[in-house]
């Protein structure tokens, strides 16, 4: 009993490789929110792989700490400092070298601990895809990378290409595409008649600062002068029309005052001559 306890903390190489294919195998089910909230069943699925194909015994949180243990490292840590350093080469002792042998089965921490290099090399490589299709969320919960969020996750680790690469596909995409709209913008401009010149500069006035200090001759300065746009003269001719309407309210109400002043002038004079009529009959 105490052999089979101290069996299932135990994870090796091979152990964290299984580990890392069940949850590489249903790694889909992130991108269901009903079959993966909450992260326990995601977890859980993950221990019934693990048992089912690897027959190993790991519960859904034993699972969930070592991946996200090994998940954290593959994130942080270089691939080539994250391999075991090479075995010490001094010789045993030899009171250890001769000593006898225990019949019982003890289960060496070593054994599987001390896999060649290519196991190692297999958990990195797998570890490497875990680090291109997951993410840690808010709260350390495990999340499928989008594909627009893919190098901010990962500590942008060897996929400084591949950002470039996209924006520069993007940079040509919407290049395309201005010139594409500037195409059609000329074509219609081109169908709907010629573009008007603006109109020139009204004449000087002989003002007193320009007399003291003359303005450059035409020659000397050249105003750059913007292209009409049919929007811009609609705008222009819509308030002309309004500055007309107003004009002609102002001209309607200063030919009433017009009237009210010659009707005042006339009764101001009858009222004049009334008087004079008057003083002309007392005397």
């Amino acid at each position: 009993m105490r052999e089979s306890r101290h069996q299932k903390f135990v994870w090796t190489i091979r152990h964290d490789c299984a580990l890392v294919d069940s949850v590489l195998a249903l790694g889909d089910m992130l991108a269901d929110p009903i079959r993966s909230y909450p992260r326990t069943k995601f977890w859980a699925s993950v221990s019934d792989e693990l048992h089912l194909t690897h027959q190993l015994a790991r519960n859904s949180r034993q699972c969930r700490d070592r991946f996200n243990l090994l998940f954290s490292r593959a994130l942080l840590v270089p691939a080539e400092l994250r391999r075991s350093p090479p075995l010490s080469s001094n010789p045993l002792p030899a009171s250890v070298a001769a000593g006898p042998i225990s019949r019982g089965t003890v289960y060496d921490e070593s054994s599987e601990a001390d896999l060649p290099i290519p196991s190692e090399m297999v958990l990195e490589s797998r570890l490497q895809m875990c680090v291109r299709r997951f993410r840690f969320g808010n709260g350390r919960s495990l999340e499928l990378n989008n594909s627009g969020n893919l190098n901010n996750n990962i500590n942008n680790n060897n996929n400084n290409n591949n950002s470039s690469n996209n924006s520069n596909n993007l940079s040509i995409i919407n290049a395309s595409n201005a010139a594409a709209a500037a195409d059609r913008l000329a074509t219609t401009i081109a169908s709907h008649g010629p573009v008007l010149e603006s109109p020139p500069p009204p004449p000087r006035t002989g003002a007193l600062h320009e007399l003291i200090h003359p303005p450059d001759s035409p020659s000397q300065t050249t105003v750059a002068r913007p292209e009409a746009r049919f929007a811009d003269l609609a705008l222009i001719h819509s308030q002309l029309h309004h500055v007309h309407s107003v004009l002609g309210t102002l001209t309607t109400d200063v030919a009433q005052l017009k009237a009210q002043v010659t009707q005042l002038q006339q009764c101001l004079s009858q009222r004049d001559g009334g008087d004079e009529s008057g003083c002309a009959k007392q005397e």
